[in-house]
Formats: structure tokens, sequence, C-alpha cells
């Protein structure tokens, strides 16, 4: 339920309620590239694509929609990345335990200081012009990350 709750919110962040109800939304037949490294292939035979939010020239997001593809932006919303950005904006004590074989960090996703950082990566998001984002390690109450999360 956790999950569910973070996507609608997630979601109304880009589409709240007043806005117009033909927003973006993947049908079940949409073919899709997930690419997080290199150079990407804009050439694919797909109708959407998931791209590093951050890492993604601008030139690469206005390619693919001049083809009329869709652009998904991945962010992680439950760990810290210390090659991001944004790094400095969190703070020690809403980092906790290393995750299992990678080289980031869970996150506090109770501080408001942590909820104000993925709202300014939710505005970037838009800002770049993808069509939606990937929020991923979103079930950090499903590991142990030093904080008490249900």
């Amino acid at each position: 339920m956790k999950i569910l709750q973070a996507l609608t919110m997630i979601t109304s962040l880009f589409h709240p309620a007043s806005a117009d109800a033909s927003h973006y939304q993947p049908s079940l037949s949409t073919t899709w590239h997930w690419q997080l490294e290199g150079e990407i292939d804009t050439d694919k035979p797909v109708d959407l694509y998931i791209v590093d939010m951050f890492d993604t020239p601008s030139h690469t997001i206005k390619e693919l929609h001049k083809k009329g593809k869709k652009v998904i932006g991945y962010f992680s919303a439950g760990s810290y990345e210390k090659w991001r950005e944004d790094a400095s904006h969190f703070s020690k004590a809403d980092l906790g335990k290393k995750m299992d074989g990678w080289d980031e960090r869970w996150i506090d996703i109770r501080s408001q200081k942590i909820r104000a950082i993925m709202i300014a990566r939710l505005d970037l998001a838009k800002k770049r012009g993808f069509d939606g984002v990937e929020a991923d390690n979103v079930d950090g109450y499903q590991n142990k990350t030093g904080f008490a999360l249900s």
C-alpha cells in the first residue's frame, strides 16, 4: 500500500486533480526501452524511453519527443547517491544503511528535508520536459534501512 500511495503522490504532483484529464498514461501494449547509462540510442522501435533524469542530455529528450516518443525520467526516491548534483542537499541525519549491492544509502523518507529534495526532483523532471518519472527504491519498508519504516 505504501508504494501505491507514493506513486499516487508523485502522479498528483505532475497531474493535479484540476489538470486536464488527458495526461499521458502508457497502455498495456506500450513498447519501451529502459537505459540508464551510455549514449541513448534514439532509433529504437519503441513508444517510450525510460532514461536517467539527471544524466540524459536535454537535446536527447527533445530529439525523442520530435520522433514522437514519450520519455520517462528515472531517479532514486529512496536512496542517496553521492554523485548526484543535489547530493549536498541531504543531511547526514537522513542517511541510513548502505544498500546491498549498490554504492547508495537508504534515506529517511519521513524527513521533511527529504520530501523537499524529492519535490525539487519532480520539479526538475517537469522542467526538463519528461512525460513522467520512474521513482526507484521506494521499498525501504521491506529493507534494513536503519530507520523504523513500515
